[in-house]
């Protein structure tokens, strides 16, 4: 391998890492948000917008399912899809919500004067793990193995 292509993958290896720290702070930033807190309206809003967004892309994408052997679209399950993916949305933002306060609350109770802080830390790291995991199973490598290793495929 030559100067350039050394480089190159120098240069790969370096934007990797600056996105992957740009995804840490911003997932540190957005767990120093307090949602876990948010009452009325605004809790409302936290979870039927992102539902309702989610119903809406999913109706949107132009997904239809087969009826039958004679084919055509089953207005149910054109109908269900984007309830269901909109139900899971507002589940899943829900529990979010219940959890963030939970773990708030669980470490002022322990004592912790900054438990803000301390969710955000925890929160950037796991972001960064994450999105190091996806860029080696993107690039075909064990996510936690040796980055020369190609990643198992199953037979």
């Amino acid at each position: 391998m030559g100067q350039r292509g050394e480089l190159e993958g120098l240069t790969s290896v370096l934007r990797s890492l600056a996105s992957t720290g740009a995804w840490a702070v911003a997932g540190g930033v957005w767990a120093l948000v307090p949602v876990g807190r948010a009452r009325g309206v605004t809790r409302t809003l936290l979870v039927a917008v992102p539902a309702a967004a989610a119903a809406a892309a999913v109706a949107a994408s132009g997904w239809r399912a087969k009826a039958g052997p004679g084919g055509g679209t089953s207005l149910r399950a054109a109908v269900l899809l984007p309830v269901a993916a909109g139900g899971v949305m507002a589940f899943t933002h829900w529990a979010s919500l219940v959890l963030d306060h939970g773990v708030e609350d669980f470490l002022a109770r322990r004592g912790v004067r900054r438990p803000r802080l301390v969710m955000a830390a925890v929160a950037a790291v796991a972001t960064a793990l994450l999105d190091r995991r996806a860029v080696a199973l993107r690039d075909g490598r064990e996510p936690l193995g040796d980055a020369r290793t190609p990643a198992r495929r199953p037979a």
